[in-house]
């Protein structure tokens, strides 16, 4: 009983948050798109592979900050560090209805990229750090249905603000990176006080003691060890330990190729 209510709890806690998170990351990254086709192409004067450009920079933003995020979170307070993260991508997905220029768009975009960097990794590293082996991919599909709950409720949500185009003399495209921001922060907010850490450095007003205790027996009876000091991001060892691992190459390599054949929010 006390195993199911802490399940139950970590569900509620962490499956409903980075779902919902996630939801909001795709809407405020696919937004883009639609913006494109709704107005802003005209407005900011963007011709040829203008989009493409924009879109690059925003991923270059999430590549080179994700490395360095990777061994943030084992050492600092997770449920301070994404919120945080989460406020940044809310403000400069705010900023983009100011934009005049083409360089301003770029400017914000690779900046919403910098601060979502934090999103994937503290995710699945806060889901690996509660759950055993055997709950996890449940888990983790669940936070996906969020990417795919995010791509269908853009569209939906630029139809609606193409009706508010002219308010207060703002473009309904402007409109539209309004209204994401305005759902991402509040969600943001909410991280301070949900986000659980991890079993080791638990934060969480929700999780009682007792809560912990069992958390951190069934890690310890799943041969799952809790860590105190995570890796140390100049170890050439850990680097040479992953470039030899063969399930690098056979996981990690061929998920990134099949990721390049997913032009969701590619333009």
């Amino acid at each position: 009983p006390k195993e199911r209510r802490l399940i139950m709890k970590l569900d509620l806690i962490l499956c409903l948050f980075s779902f919902t998170m996630y939801w909001v990351k795709y809407l405020d990254q696919s937004n883009i798109n639609n913006a494109y086709v709704s107005g802003m192409k005209e407005d900011l004067n963007m011709k040829g592979n203008d989009l493409i450009n924009t879109t690059s920079l925003y991923t270059v933003g999430t590549i080179l900050f994700q490395i360095p995020m990777m061994f943030l979170i084992h050492r600092y307070p997770t449920h301070i560090i994404l919120p945080i993260m989460d406020l940044g991508w809310g403000f400069f997905t705010l900023a983009i209805y100011r934009a005049n220029t083409l360089g301003e768009l770029k400017g914000y975009r690779f900046f919403v990229g910098v601060f979502e960097s934090a999103f994937y990794p503290t995710i699945h590293y806060l889901l690996g750090s509660w759950y055993k082996p055997s709950e996890y991919a449940r888990r983790a599909g669940v936070f996906y249905f969020g990417k795919m709950l995010g791509l269908c409720t853009a569209g939906l949500i630029m139809s609606s603000c193409v009706r508010l185009d002219g308010v207060h003399g703002i473009a309904g495209w402007r409109w539209m990176f309004i209204i994401d921001a305005i759902i991402t922060m509040p969600i943001a907010v909410i991280g301070f006080f949900v986000i659980p850490g991890t079993p080791h450095k638990c934060y969480s007003i929700i999780l009682t003691d007792e809560d912990i205790f069992v958390a951190r027996k069934r890690l310890r009876d799943a041969n799952i060890s809790i860590e105190s000091e995570g890796p140390k991001f100049f170890s050439i060892g850990l680097w040479k330990k992953m470039f030899r691992n063969w399930k690098w190459y056979m996981f990690v390599l061929l998920n990134i190729l099949v990721a390049n054949c997913s032009n969701t929010s590619s333009g």
